[in-house]
């Protein structure tokens, strides 16, 4: 019964109800009296006997539209049972391309499924699915796993699985998939539906209207956008993206919705590496959501929000690599794992790509909701795929196919917390669609408003009482019009709206009607179409004969206190063309002079609601009964026109212009599209701009010929677009005009080049961050194609303007679209006369500039350096010069991007070029950019200045890893923990000594660091005047920290100090006494097998050497150094050192002081309480012994 209710409420049905009620009162009454008679002899039983039949044929009725939608939808779902469930065999066998989506019957298969879905369990649960849980629309290309991924995300679909159980959710991947989880619907559509065609078409209309019909409020919660990775490594995914782009766009239009959509990336398993990378991957994140969402709403450009944050993922997942790497022993899988980043950067870099499509639109599209870009894998036997995209890309690279891609782990990955978190989680993120919601309730409420005014009317003919309120009526109106008061000679807008009040109101009660309402119902009066005639027709009189006058004083009063003012222009001429409009009917205009009135209406009673309200219903029934003539004022009319030829400026005009150029059917130029998509890639505007690249249609070579040139003497000569106003001009007025006219032509000259040099001013080159992104933009720069030339030539085509009598290969065309005709569909005899009249056209048109500056040799001068580089220029051969130079950079850069090792070629170009072994091929790019206006200047500059950071990346990275793997290594094995480089060890020990062989390995003739300093880094340091190396003044050279080549210089000081040429190490110095206790009687320095004695006799001279053949130690070094002191009393105080650096550990132990001028250092011993010193005398290698010397200050310096 409840359902029988809610049929009789539909609209048919209540329209049907109207229709049974009207033709029940003609029953009932026997017709219309003057229109037509219906069973005028049935007698009332048989009368009151068609009102019921009539009555129980509009339920019966009822009662057919409830029962056919239930029986189509049993049909449906039988023939569903039959298709998925025939023989044992899946529908996807049977029914082959013939149920691929089908067309017409998507409503009811849904509508038949919750049908049956309320018999099993409950209203309720239908309710549930159908209003309050979300739905979400997976859509994508055939063969991407959409089914799979759905499967596999972890749902509880226990009801879909009872459904498809027993046939009543397809289980085909070519047909429309519904599955009903706990959280929501998931529609799943063919990846068929995408394709053209017409009953993939019918299908997804279907849909369409389906959801727009049932789901009124929320159409969708969300729409996952499905592709794989495959499709998307091997080829571009474009053409699917395009296909989704206009699907989306096709749904947001039918549904007037916007919900938020998801790009999902499936079949991540596929990717080489994705095995070893995730092998260690717990339960906890198989089951996260890998991706990135966008600010909601939407952020400005979102498509490089997308691409800025996939490279962050990128990163996240780069760095995570070393943990993945901990528990991977072997050796080629953790080479999958680290080419598994590459890949997955490459995938990524696709995947901007597709969703910079997916967002594409135009200036008057919504811009797609794209919420987030999320990746994930379903599971199954991925390895035969992974297999295939491996050879894919071994044979495009021309190797043999050999790489083993290990199984990818079962389970899914990635799924359940993309649909739990985001899909289902963010549901009603979009809103509501809060109009379809208003005009939901609007034709609800109209129709039941249109049935109640229809039952309301056709009771009130039945039991009003016309002839009475007729007769009362016409008694007052004769009462009312004998009682106004007599009105002043000029009577004001007040004084005449009671009249006009009266007059208004019997219109209404009165109004006009046709012939068949002269006989009424029930006896209705005789002439009553004559009584709202005669009403009528006085309410008009009175509006035309008594308000019309009102108006035209005021008019008046305005106009010429405005003149006499003589301060706005714009007043006087807009009063003054409504004045004439009102005095000649061939100029009337009916929204100015609505618009006047309006505006009078408005000063007059603008603090009197009430009476403003009347004023503005009195003065829209005037204006409907214009245009008719009125009197004019010629001598105000004469001294408005003066006033405003006085007062008209340039500014005016040039306003008036660019209203026309608007209004014109000329498009806007836009820069990016014209130097092509190519050039859009590595040309942009500058960040702090925040410009368009557009150049309005007025600024262009047709808004200078069809716009500019053509109205501008009109409008000079008219004094404006409606010359009407203004009269006829005298001689005065030819001269203003051509001060005018001149003045125009400085206004719009002035903003023709600021327009293009503001686009030009904005020109920069893209950040080149890579090689590869260098080498791409010199290819296109060097292309026969490049954006650079055909941005001259935009600018040469765009700028260059001559008189219209020389531009003969657009002008005639440009005039005949003009006409409305086409230059080849005339006939080829007619074209040349046809050529010869257009010019004569123009020349007539060009008269008032012959004798002024002609405008396009202004604008055609500002941009005079770009008109020399275009084809046929005075400078076009040093446009050639520049594709050259760009074709031979490329070259070069390309030969780093082909190397094996891209890294050591860069190194080796910037070290000959460093060197001065070869000429900098970039420094012709700074060179070139000299000579070149803007933007090419800066173009060349930018690509100089990223060529020359790329390059000095790649070869300072180079240079860092030869420092690591040759200097570094060794310097913390061999140098970074021994003396004498370190004095004290750990827990206050000596540190132990550095042998003499790795000392000499390390610093000597050939070492470590000689290799070094006469390879990778000899090109790009030189030697000082002091004999220390600094960095070669050159753009090319790699910016290496100070502190590590310092190091280097002290280790060229230490080989310089110790090493012969070919010879080990070696120190030689001459010691003496200087001092000795006089409590002492002897003092001797022992330094292996040769000793100095002092005995307070002469100073005694003896030299000695570091290491002494003598010795031990390696490579002879000393073995044993030290000093022993006799006092007085026979005693013996010793001090001794042993080791290869004995003699610099005994020095070490006394007090050490330089001698003046550089002459020595003395260095004062203390044993036993006795004190003896010793000069070693100057030497260029004295100072080795020194505890401050330079050399003992080198350290191992972890990057270069």
């Amino acid at each position: 019964m409840i359902w029988f209710l809610i049929a009789l409420r539909r609209p048919l049905m209540l329209l049907l109800l109207l229709l049974v009620i009207v033709a029940s009162g003609c029953v009932g009454l026997r017709g219309i009296p003057g229109w037509f008679s219906m069973l005028p002899h049935a007698s009332v039983p048989l009368r009151v006997g068609i009102i019921v039949a009539l009555f129980l044929g509009w339920l019966l009725m009822g009662v057919l539209v409830l029962v056919w939608p239930r029986l189509k939808r049993r049909f449906t779902l039988f023939r569903l049972r039959r298709m998925t469930r025939l023989g044992g065999q899946s529908a996807e066998d049977d029914m082959q391309d013939e149920v691929t989506f089908a067309p017409g019957q998507v409503g009811s298969l849904i509508d038949g499924l919750f049908a049956n879905l309320r018999k099993r369990s409950s209203t309720q649960l239908v309710r549930d699915y159908t209003d309050t849980l979300p739905w979400v629309l997976v859509m994508g290309p055939p063969g991407v796993g959409k089914n799979q991924t759905v499967q596999r995300a972890g749902l509880s679909l226990s009801l879909s699985e009872t459904l498809e159980d027993e046939g009543l959710l397809g289980a085909s991947s070519n047909a429309l998939r519904i599955l009903l989880a706990d959280n929501g619907v998931v529609l799943t559509v063919p990846g068929a539906a995408l394709s053209r065609g017409a009953s993939q078409d019918t299908g997804w209309s279907d849909l369409l209207r389906y959801l727009a019909h049932r789901r009124l409020r929320r159409p969708l919660d969300g729409i996952v956008l499905t592709l794989d990775a495959e499709l998307l490594m091997t080829r571009s995914g474009l053409e699917q993206a395009v296909q989704l782009r206009l699907r989306l766009r096709e749904a947001m239009q039918r549904l007037n919705f916007r919900p938020q959509v998801y790009l999902l990336v499936s079949k991540l398993d596929l990717v080489p590496g994705f095995a070893a990378y995730f092998a260690r991957a717990d339960q906890r994140e198989r089951q996260a959501a890998m991706g990135i969402t966008l600010n909601w709403p939407l952020p400005e450009r979102p498509d490089a929000v997308v691409q800025h944050e996939l490279m962050q993922l990128c990163g996240r997942i780069t760095r995570g690599l070393p943990a993945r790497m901990v528990g991977l022993r072997d050796v080629q899988q953790r080479a999958a794992a680290q080419l598994f980043t590459l890949r997955f950067q490459e995938l990524a870099e696709r995947v901007s790509l597709v969703c910079a499509e997916i967002m594409r639109s135009g200036r008057r599209d919504n811009v797609i909701a794209l919420r987030g870009v999320f990746f994930c894998s379903a599971g199954g036997d991925s390895k035969q795929g992974a297999e295939a995209m491996v050879d894919g890309f071994a044979h495009e690279i021309g190797m043999k196919p050999t790489a083993v891609v290990q199984p990818v782990p079962a389970g899914s990955f990635f799924c359940n917390g993309f649909f739990e978190n985001f899909v289902f989680g963010e549901a009603g993120l979009s809103g509501r669609n809060r109009k379809a919601e208003y005009q939901f309730v609007l034709r609800h409420t109209a129709g039941y408003a249109a049935c109640l005014a229809g039952m309301a009317a056709g009771l009130s003919i039945l039991v009003s009482d016309r002839n009475g309120n007729a007769i009362r009526l016409r008694d007052n109106i004769h009462q009312q019009l004998t009682l106004l008061a007599a009105l002043p000679a000029n009577p004001d807008f007040s004084d005449l709206l009671p009249d006009l009040n009266l007059g208004a109101a019997a219109r209404e009660i009165w109004p006009d009607r046709p012939v068949i309402w002269r006989e009424a119902y029930f006896g209705m009066v005789q002439g009553l179409y004559h009584i709202g005639a005669a009403v009528r027709t006085d309410y008009q009189n009175t509006l035309m004969t008594r308000l019309m006058p009102v108006l035209m004083r005021g008019l008046e009063a305005d106009l010429r206190n405005a003149v006499q003012e003589g301060v706005d222009p714009d007043r006087v001429r807009s009063d003054l063309k409504v004045y004439l409009e009102l005095g000649n009917p061939q100029f009337f205009n009916r929204d100015d002079v609505r618009r006047w009135m309006h505006g009078h209406v408005d000063r007059l009673f603008r603090f009197q609601p009430v009476q403003h309200e009347d004023a503005m219903r009195h003065v829209n029934a005037l204006v409907a009964l214009l245009p008719v003539a009125q009197p004019l004022n010629d001598g105000l009319v004469a001294e408005a026109r003066s006033m405003l030829r006085a007062n008209l400026t340039a500014g005016q005009l040039y306003d008036q212009i660019r209203l026309l150029a608007v209004q014109s059917r000329l498009t806007d130029l836009d820069v990016i599209n014209d130097i092509g998509m190519e050039g859009a890639r590595f040309l942009m505007l500058r960040a702090q701009a925040h410009l368009s690249m557009q150049i309005p249609a007025l600024y262009t070579r047709q808004g200078f010929y069809r716009v500019f040139l053509h109205y501008a003497p009109q409008l000079v000569n008219d004094l404006g677009v409606d010359s009407w106003v203004m009269g006829e001009q005298t001689q005065a007025d030819s001269v203003q005009s051509r001060a005018l006219l001149e003045q125009l032509i400085g206004l719009y000259s002035a903003d023709y080049i600021r327009q293009w040099r503001m686009v030009l001013e904005q020109i920069s080159l893209r950040a080149l961050p890579d090689l590869q992104n260098a080498s791409d933009a010199l290819q296109i720069f060097a292309g026969a194609n490049s954006p650079l030339t055909r941005l001259v030539a935009l600018v040469d085509t765009q700028t260059t303007l001559p008189p219209p009598d020389t531009a003969d290969h657009d002008t005639v065309q440009e005039h005949l679209e003009t006409l409305g005709l086409d230059k080849t569909a005339l006939p080829p005899g007619v074209e040349k006369a046809v050529k010869i009249a257009v010019k004569a056209h123009q020349k007539k048109e060009q008269t008032p500039f012959d004798s002024l500056t002609w405008p396009g040799d202004t604008i055609s001068a500002a941009f005079a350096p770009l008109h020399g580089l275009a084809p046929g220029g005075t400078n076009a051969g040093q446009m050639a010069q520049m594709q050259s130079m760009l074709t031979s950079l490329y070259g070069t850069v390309f030969s780093i991007v082909s190397a094996a090792d891209p890294s050591t070629e860069a190194l080796r170009l910037a070290g000959q070029i460093t060197s001065g072994q070869m000429a900098d091929p970039f420094q012709s790019l700074s060179l070139q950019s000299v000579s070149l206006p803007v933007p090419l200047d800066g173009v060349l500059q930018s690509l100089r200045t990223d060529l020359y950071q790329v390059v000095q990346t790649l070869a300072l990275q180079r240079m860092r890893v030869l420092w690591a793997q040759s200097v570094e290594a060794e310097c913390e094995q061999s140098v970074a923990q021994y003396y004498p480089f370190v004095r004290g060890g750990s827990e206050g020990q000596q540190a132990p000594d550095m042998t003499l062989d790795d000392f000499t390995s390390f610093f000597g003739q050939g070492g470590v660091m000689d290799r070094f300093e006469t390879g990778p880094l000899a090109p790009f340091v030189e030697v000082s005047p002091d004999g220390t190396l600094v960095p070669r003044v050159s753009a090319m050279e790699p910016r290496l920290y100070p502190a590590a080549l310092a190091q280097v210089n002290r280790a060229r000081s230490i080989r310089n100090m110790f090493f012969s040429a070919n010879g080990p190490a070696t120190l030689r110095f001459s010691v003496q006494a200087s001092y000795l206790d006089a409590k002492a009687l002897s003092a001797t320095l022992t330094f292996d097998s040769r000793s100095l004695t002092y005995r307070h006799d002469p100073v005694q001279t003896m030299s000695f050497s570091w290491p002494s053949s003598g010795g031990g130690g390696d490579m002879g070094g000393i073995g044993t150094a030290g000093l022993s002191v006799v006092g007085l009393d026979g005693q013996t105080s010793t001090m001794t050192a042993s080791g290869p650096w004995a003699a610099f550990r005994l020095f070490d132990m006394a007090q050490q002081q330089l001698l003046p001028q550089g002459r020595g250092a003395v260095f004062a011993f203390t044993t036993g309480g006795l004190q003896a010193s010793w000069r070693i005398l100057a030497d260029h290698s004295f100072s080795a012994f020194l505890k401050g010397s330079d050399f003992r200050e080198f350290r191992c310096v972890p990057q270069l």
